[in-house]
């Protein structure tokens, strides 16, 4: 144990097989462990790899099962006793930013967060060589092996770095060491009552805060035959004691909790741990809910949880009358807001309208990413299809990755809801014009018109933009269009030349010519694939991306238009408000004594200022959330066409490439065909083999020009006879 001591992390990462199990795919380039008061396990490991071929998709980026695979063995390396963390695996949230082309060096770079005794999080980055994030890990660890637990003699160390989850929260600071004390002493029902008050130490709020369930999760697991005092003393922690043994099921809910607290158990006896703490394979976390198996996450992660969302399994339903297209869409989200953490369900095109129409009415202001449009014709062909989902599914993944509209009840309501359809219709019965009108922004959008003037020269500007850069981006899918179009036409020319050179070999008697033409005809089908393959390139790489900020920009002037009612209603709130006041004036100067219309005319005039008001700081707000929002399209806007740009040039890289290899193979191939395969005239001696030497290669040759005139020789020998 000495000799572990004395060595230094990467030691203990080289020497205990991790080299061994990485070496063929990453380079340790470091490995420290730099313990803190907050983090006693805070490790950290940087590797580095170059992206192969092997690890490529079929755009020639580093795939996505090669990222997970590569965080998960690098995330396996956090440095604790023997350099190892024996544990299994809980949860592994890879977020994709940008991709990692072939060739180049990647940064992997992990450290751990919090090593407890049943749970763990490591976190995880790959980074270019520039410093450039590609991508970025969440790696949730459960189950850690009996050896690493702390044992009865360890030092305080060590048991800070394993918080124990059945661990008291009261003997954590000497503030909180008198409870147990304090406690132990109102057993006579006489004194029960002057000490009340000294029950607030324990953390009840704590254990709410992780709680997937909030006040109403189950409380925390009994501590020991020491802490459960008979019910009369204390009435009131007797009675949520009394309930924690019937939670048997949520256990592992809760010692994730208690793991995700930093708990100082230095004082909490050896001699009861043994007893209080159940081996963790022993856990029945099959009986527990599905969202508690989750370990818990840090206050900032809950405040951003992650959404990953994929469209898939497009298939055609009802008949020749009522056809449409269904698509099943899968989410994986870290929010405790949902059910479970992974769920399916089953959505048409329509029903991505209602939620673009509802994140509208419901976020006034903001800008919502749109769906494709509709299309009467060849709308169940295969690319159309493909090109759909590709747009719808961006456009959940736009919407679930905003601060504001992840938030949003109808976007909960449209990924998890298995009758989405009565969900509607039971929520437009409970809330009828909901949809419509919501508080004042109902009637901001609803009662106002007339022609607006912008007063401000940044929405002015911005406008002006927007509309130059629509119809630059209209142009260039204009372009883009004619590309793809030209490449499916050389794609069908390169068909037909394939199918007229296979016509002509087969009529062709001389292998010698026949063989080469059908390889060329060969050559040609795979050239036409080429083209194909490209051609959907472009489309899913610029046109998806010009096609949906056309769109976007759609929204951004629908979000211009709900400013320009708001301000509209913000004056017709002073109008009336200007009306109302000369009303009660011309009221005054009548001198009669309508005391009670008065008194009617001063609340009317007080309600519309109220109005005026709130119509006036509706209008702030929303230029103010515009501002933000103009801003966001603009970051987002640079870095999507920066990806599908360089995705393009990629692509049309590797396919030059594999042009030239091709013709490259087929001249090659010819060079060889005319060597070897050559069909000399009867009796001529074969060529020689490739192996011979220059010498016994031009002796073969010699001796065929001299059988070449002894034949001639003979042949006019015999025509003379």
């Amino acid at each position: 144990m000495d000799k572990m001591t004395d060595e230094t992390p990467l030691e203990k990462v080289q020497q205990r097989g991790h080299d061994a199990i990485l070496s063929k795919l990453l380079k340790t380039e470091s490995v420290t462990w730099t313990p803190t008061a907050t983090n006693p396990n805070n490790a950290r490991t940087v590797f580095s790899f170059i992206v192969g071929p092997e690890l490529c998709n079929a755009a020639g980026t580093l795939h996505g099962g090669a990222v997970a695979m590569i965080f998960d063995l690098s995330e396996l390396v956090p440095v604790k006793d023997s350099g190892i963390m024996d544990t299994s695996h809980a949860t592994v949230n890879v977020t994709f930013l940008r991709p990692a082309p072939k060739g180049a060096k990647i940064i992997v770079d992990s450290w751990v967060t919090h090593l407890g005794k049943r749970m763990g999080q490591t976190m995880g980055e790959m980074r270019l060589e520039d410093g450039k994030v590609c991508y970025s890990c969440e790696h949730g660890k459960v189950q850690v092996s009996a050896p690493n637990l702390p044992a009865a003699s360890t030092t305080k160390a060590e048991q800070e770095d394993a918080p124990d989850n059945g661990a008291q929260t009261s003997n954590t600071k000497p503030v909180t060491e008198a409870a147990p004390t304090a406690a132990a002493a109102p057993r006579s029902p006489a004194i029960r009552g002057p000490r009340r008050r000294q029950y607030g130490v324990q953390s009840t709020k704590l254990e709410a805060v992780e709680d997937p369930l909030g006040p109403l999760g189950a409380p925390t697991p009994p501590t020991g035959p020491e802490v459960a005092p008979p019910a009369p003393p204390q009435k009131e922690a007797a009675a949520s004691r009394a309930t924690r043994p019937a939670a048997g099921a949520s256990t592992p809910s809760l010692r994730g909790m208690m793991d995700s607290v930093d708990l100082d158990d230095d004082e909490q006896p050896h001699s009861s741990q043994g007893a209080r703490i159940p081996p963790p394979v022993q856990a029945p976390s099959n009986t527990a809910p599905q969202r508690q198996t989750q370990p818990s996450v840090s206050v900032e992660q809950a405040a951003k949880p992650t959404f990953h969302i994929s469209v898939g399994d497009p298939h055609k339903v009802g008949d020749l009358t009522s056809s449409h297209t269904e698509y099943s869409v899968t989410t994986k989200t870290t929010s405790k807001g949902y059910r479970s953490p992974e769920f399916t369900v089953s959505r048409r095109y329509r029903d991505f309208l209602w939620l673009y129409t509802q994140l509208h009415n419901n976020n006034p202001g903001i800008i919502i990413p749109p769906p494709p449009e509709k299309q009467a014709v060849g709308r169940f062909d295969v690319d159309f299809v493909e090109s759909r989902r590709a747009a719808l599914e961006r456009m959940l993944n736009k919407s679930a990755a905003h601060p504001v509209l992840q938030h949003d009840s109808d976007l909960k309501l449209f990924l998890e809801s298995d009758a989405f359809n009565v969900d509607i219709k039971n929520k437009e019965r409970k809330d009828p014009g909901l949809s419509e009108n919501k508080g004042m922004f109902g009637s901001m959008l609803s009662g106002s018109s007339g022609k607006f003037v912008e007063h401000d020269d940044w929405f002015h500007d911005r406008r002006v933009y927007l509309d130059a850069l629509e119809a630059q981006l209209k142009a260039l899918l204009k372009a883009t269009d004619s590309v793809v179009t030209q490449r499916k036409g050389l794609a069908e020319a390169c068909g037909d030349f394939s199918a007229s050179l296979h016509s002509l070999s087969a009529v062709e008697l001389s292998l010698a010519l026949s063989s080469p033409l059908d390889s060329l005809s060969d050559i040609q089908i795979r050239i036409r694939e080429l083209y194909e393959r490209q051609a959907q390139q472009d489309v899913l790489t610029m046109g998806i991306v010009i096609d949906e900020y056309i769109r976007l920009i759609g929204s951004v002037k629908t979000a211009f238009q709900q400013r320009q009612k708001a301000y509209h209603s913000w004056h017709s709130a002073e109008q009336e408000l200007q009306k109302r006041k000369t009303n009660q004036d011309k009221l005054l100067r009548q001198g009669r004594s309508q005391q009670d219309r008065l008194n009617q005319l001063s609340a009317d005039v007080a309600d519309a200022e109220r109005k005026v008001h709130q119509s006036r700081l509706l209008f702030d707000d929303m230029g103010r959330l515009m501002r933000s929002e103009l801003e966001r399209f603009e970051r987002e806007k640079v870095e999507d066409f920066k990806s599908g740009v360089e995705t393009f040039l990629e692509s049309a890289v590797e396919a030059q490439k594999e042009l030239i290899e091709i013709w490259e193979t087929f001249l090659m191939q010819l060079d060889t065909d005319e060597g070897d395969t050559f069909v000399p005239p009867a009796g001529v001696v074969a060529a020689p083999d490739a192996d011979q030497t220059p010498a016994a290669a031009h002796e073969s040759n010699t001796n065929q020009e001299t059988e070449r005139s002894e034949i001639s020789n003979e042949g006019a020998g015999g025509l003379q006879d």
